[in-house]
């Protein structure tokens, strides 16, 4: 891509450079090339766009919004609206950040309506706001009535589109909208032109938004993290060579021993501190995270007090567990300070610099406190999306609930990132989580390959317990659910050749109980089948194996061939008993049952083949209409 003559992206991405981050500049320059060459050359200012941007939690996705801003702003855009979290100190974070890194903007934080007016886009402007309802109304009439927006598209950014933006009302089908969502509905819809962009690293909700929402992006665009980027796939790898081995970033918390757990993860945090201030860095940062609950916060803090004066009133049994502590790191990395300067540094450290702050509700982000020193963080739902926690290593994660909402569970995964050391970070987790964590990831890596494959419909699938999004941003009359462990056929069915059909099974003798074959044989099977009914989406059943190929590549898929079937249409039942058993002996591989019937019982006196189809077990799968 030459870069326009404006050169707002240029200057932006020299400012990398000289700070020696030039892999991370030519990232940038990746992402923003081929986004103008797809989506921003091609606007035609007069209409209403929208797409989504995302990447994986905590991968850099605000230098990345911020380099589409500046090629939007080679490409002619001259207004840009930026809206952010609700959260003050996330907000500052966002403003203070746009007006260092873009001063030849004029920008506008939510209190700048006079300076937006005298400016007369003089200067390309940008407004940050945050997505609160008061300010969203004060500017939404702004923007919607004023002379400077007449004949000028605005470029909308929404952070953490799928927080704050969606419509709460939604799954009451009254065709009412949240107040924030309307607010930001009536800026993309009632200036001249707009190209909205949703931003975010969990894209769930947004994929399964209704088509007359306003909400459900156009097209979609992944980035992949820049070199050195630690995230789900380190954690919680799709495919181990062994099943029953658990990577080195994980341990998993014994219910049976939960104080020797907490005392490992506390020690280890502290020999970590004592490396990094040694290597005379500034911070080390651990998080503990065991509850949406401000009471149970406390207990928390309660606990870690009480710990760590253990630790100091214990020192045979401290030593004890940091020389284990110790061995186990010096066999992660391999030049380590030597244990007895390490240990006299935890001394220290345990004496009078470790610094326990609660960060919810009620005890808000402020400062710089875990910005330097020694700090275990404790906390919720305030821990995740936007904050960012500096040389995090360590990460307690006990909190528990009978339902997991996908997008949400994988916010708190603050421990992802690129200042992460790989011989050191550990997540503290549960079996359980562990679980729906690995079921999360392989589903996100899924889903990024149905975008990159430029599929216009995205399929979620989950584990039975884990719920890709909340239900009140989802309309439920859109969604498409197809279970696992249900079997599936369609009442009117229809073969496209039946010869051709006959031929490609001719091989499997129906003597045989069952038979082992690939999902693309099954794929290839049923994409000669058509459904004539409403009762049966075949494209969804096609879409549902196809995203399970792909998250596992080497499942089988179990067929059952059975021919000369005197089957009367209209049943409520397909399956004979003995094949129904079959199928359910098999729970994590899909099942094809093909009947070839006689024809004589209601469907014409036509031969024809009717597939049944049975999905793994304990698996749920997700799309919209």
């Amino acid at each position: 891509m030459s870069l326009p003559t404006h050169g707002f992206l240029s200057r932006y991405l020299n400012n990398f450079r000289s700070q020696k981050q030039t892999q991370l500049a030519e990232s940038l320059l990746a992402t923003a090339s081929e986004f103008s060459n797809n989506y921003i050359e091609n606007f035609d200012y007069v209409s209403h766009k929208q797409g989504l941007l995302f990447g994986d939690v905590q991968s850099g996705k605000t230098a990345q919004m911020i380099a589409l801003l500046c090629s939007a702003a080679d490409n002619d855009f001259s207004v840009f609206l930026v809206l952010t979290s609700d959260i003050n100190a996330l907000y500052d974070q966002t403003l203070s950040r746009i007006r260092n890194e873009l001063p030849q903007f004029c920008i506008c934080s939510e209190k700048d309506e006079i300076l937006f007016e005298q400016n007369n886009l003089v200067n390309k402007t940008i407004i940050v706001l945050k997505k609160n309802h008061s300010v969203l109304k004060n500017w939404a009439n702004i923007l919607v009535n004023s002379q400077q927006m007449q004949g000028n598209p605005i470029f909308i950014i929404d952070d953490e589109a799928d927080a704050g933006s969606l419509n709460t009302e939604a799954n009451k089908n009254s065709g009412q909208r949240s107040t924030i969502n309307n607010y930001i509905y009536t800026i993309k819809t009632h200036t001249p032109a707009s190209f909205y962009l949703q931003v975010t690293g969990t894209p769930q909700s947004l994929f399964l938004q209704d088509r007359d929402s306003g909400f459900k992006p156009e097209f979609s665009y992944y980035f992949k993290p820049s070199k050195g980027y630690i995230g789900g796939n380190y954690f919680f790898p799709e495919n181990l060579s062994d099943p029953e081995k658990i990577p080195a970033g994980i341990y998993l918390l014994n219910d049976k021993d939960k104080t020797h757990d907490f005392d490992y993860f506390l020690i280890r945090h502290l020999m970590i501190s004592a490396l990094s201030f040694i290597d005379n860095r500034s911070v080390s940062n651990a998080l503990i995270h065991p509850s949406s609950s401000t009471s149970v916060h406390e207990k928390w803090k309660t606990i870690t007090k009480q710990r760590l004066e253990f630790f100091k009133d214990n020192p045979e049994y401290f030593e004890i567990l940091a020389q284990k502590t110790f061995l186990e790191l010096d066999n992660q990395r391999i030049k380590l300070s030597p244990f007895k300067a390490t240990y006299a540094k935890t001394q220290e450290l345990l004496k009078n610099e470790i610094k326990i702050l609660v960060f919810n509700s009620k005890n808000q982000i402020s400062g710089n406190e875990h910005l330097c020193g020694c700090n275990i963080i404790i906390g919720g739902n305030s821990l995740g999306r936007g904050i960012t926690f500096p040389a995090l290593n360590t990460f307690y994660y006990s909190r528990n609930t009978r339902i997991s909402y996908a997008d949400t569970l994988w916010q708190h995964n603050r421990i992802f990132g690129y200042d992460r050391d790989p011989g050191l970070v550990k997540i503290f987790i549960s079996p359980l989580l562990y679980k729906r964590f690995r079921d999360i990831n392989a589903t996100n890596n899924a889903i990024i390959r149905q975008v990159e494959g430029r599929d216009p419909i995205v399929q979620l699938h989950y584990s039975k317990g884990i719920k890709p999004t909340r239900s009140n941003v989802l309309n439920p009359d859109n969604i498409s659910i197809l279970s696992g462990g249900t079997n599936y056929f369609p009442m009117d069915p229809e073969n496209k050749d039946i010869s051709k059909l006959d031929e490609m099974l001719s091989i499997y003798d129906e003597k045989e109980c069952y038979h082992r074959t690939s999902i693309d044989f099954g794929i290839n099977i049923l994409n000669e089948i058509e459904s004539r009914g409403g009762d049966f989406d075949m494209e969804e059943f096609l879409k549902s194996l196809q995203v399970l190929k792909e998250k596992k590549p080497d499942l089988p898929l179990i067929l059952l061939v059975r021919r000369n079937r005197d089957l009367t249409k209209g049943t409520g039942a397909m399956l004979s008993p003995d094949d129904l058993a079959t199928g359910k002996q098999f729970s994590a591989e899909p099942v094809l049952t093909l009947y070839k019937v006689t024809g004589t019982k209601g469907w014409g006196n036509r031969k024809l083949w009717i597939p049944n189809i049975k999905l793994p077990d304990n698996v749920v799968y997700m799309s919209t209409r």
